[in-house]
């Protein structure tokens, strides 16, 4: 009976770990190319402006391909303050799609996610200059 408990316990912690949802590309390693700037396959590295009639929404990048300062494989994601008119729009990397339209701001999208995890992990290379801040935040709900 304990031989068979054991090998249960080890069937479901093993079933667990691979049923675990996996962040797409999470790796940084797919990239294309969007209106003439790098973009990460399944992730969302621009902010979208509504710059009202007639010019229309425009994607502003905020993050680029970097291949020379990765931790592992052969890129990372290198996120950048962008000036835009007046204001600073900072780096941004998300798996929604962020959209601003004057005051107004929204995130939609995302990735379905049924797991409940406890924590994750990133690995960062931060130099801030001036009074530049930063932060990496996971939003999770139960709502579409």
């Amino acid at each position: 009976m304990k031989k068979f408990s054991l090998l249960l316990v080890i069937v479901v912690i093993t079933i667990s770990a691979i049923s675990q949802t996996q962040i797409p590309n999470s790796n940084f390693e797919n990239w294309t190319t969007v209106s003439g700037s790098d973009s990460i396959i399944g992730w969302n590295n621009a902010i979208y402006y509504n710059m009202g009639y007639p010019i229309g929404i425009i994607r502003i990048p905020t993050a680029k391909k970097e291949s020379v300062e990765v931790f592992q494989g052969n890129f990372a994601a290198k996120l950048q303050t962008q000036d835009f008119y007046d204001f600073q729009i900072p780096g941004l990397l998300q798996l929604g799609k962020l959209n601003v339209s004057g005051s107004d701001i929204s995130l939609t999208g995302g990735i379905p996610f049924e797991d409940r995890p406890f924590g994750f992990s990133v690995f960062v290379k931060y130099f801030p200059a001036d009074d530049d801040t930063a932060f990496i935040a996971a939003y999770m709900t139960k709502y579409n």
